[in-house]
C-alpha cells in the first residue's frame, strides 16, 4: 500500500481510496475471498518454514491485475 511517495509527500485520501478499490476489484474478478488468501498465507508459512528461516510477519501476499490476468505475488524476506 502506498503511504508516501518518493519525495515523502503524503498521498491524498483520494489516491488511497482508489488503490483500495482496485485491490477489492482484483480480488472480486479473480473470485478469491480475503479469507482464502489468509489460509494460503498460513499454509505457505508452514511449508516454507520447513526449509528456510524467515519472519512470517514480513511475508506479503499481493493479488494484482495486469493485461487482463490476475497475478499473485508472494514476498518472503529470508533471514541470513
Amino acid at each position: 500500500m502506498i503511504i508516501t511517495n518518493i519525495w515523502s509527500k503524503k498521498v491524498s485520501s483520494k489516491e488511497i481510496a482508489k488503490e483500495r478499490l482496485q485491490v477489492i476489484l482484483v480480488y472480486d474478478r479473480a473470485k478469491i475471498e480475503p479469507k482464502m488468501i489468509e489460509s494460503l498465507k498460513e499454509d505457505l508459512i508452514k511449508a516454507v518454514s520447513k526449509y528456510l528461516t524467515f519472519e512470517p510477519d514480513n511475508m506479503r501476499i499481493e493479488l494484482s491485475q495486469e493485461d487482463n490476468k490476475s497475478i499473485l505475488r508472494i514476498d518472503i524476506p529470508l533471514k541470513e
